[in-house]
């Protein structure tokens, strides 16, 4: 089990910085099956690799249609494996805060914009 595990885990990383948007969703999609599957091979052997992954992805503009997509994989994996999120915790609270503040300054300039025609 533990090779075509293993196997799979490799063909889906070597899909992730596709250019067509809907492999790069199916790829991020595809991570807590995989950490569900087999949670301590999923743990020793690509646990770091994929959260190093989704955090890249939450920090790039141009990969913004897949933000939703990357917290929603986010929970996921901390129900499957808590211990390694939890060491990405700071990271994504920031990109939370960062993504809060531009939305909270987009809509007060809307509703300026508003107010003044």
């Amino acid at each position: 089990m533990w090779s075509r595990f293993k196997q799979v885990c490799d063909i889906v990383m070597l899909y992730r910085n596709h250019s067509n948007l809907l492999i790069s969703r199916t790829v991020i999609l595809l991570i807590p099956k995989l950490a569900k599957l087999i949670p301590d091979a999923f743990l020793r052997g690509y646990s770091k690799e994929m959260m190093d992954y989704l955090c890249f992805l939450l920090s790039s503009s141009k990969a913004e249609p897949l933000h939703d997509t990357c917290f929603s994989v986010i929970g996921s994996l901390a129900q499957i494996i808590p211990t390694t999120v939890i060491q990405y915790q700071q990271q994504i609270f920031n990109r939370i805060e960062q993504i809060l503040t531009h939305y909270i300054e987009h809509n007060e300039h809307s509703d300026q914009m508003t107010k003044h025609t």
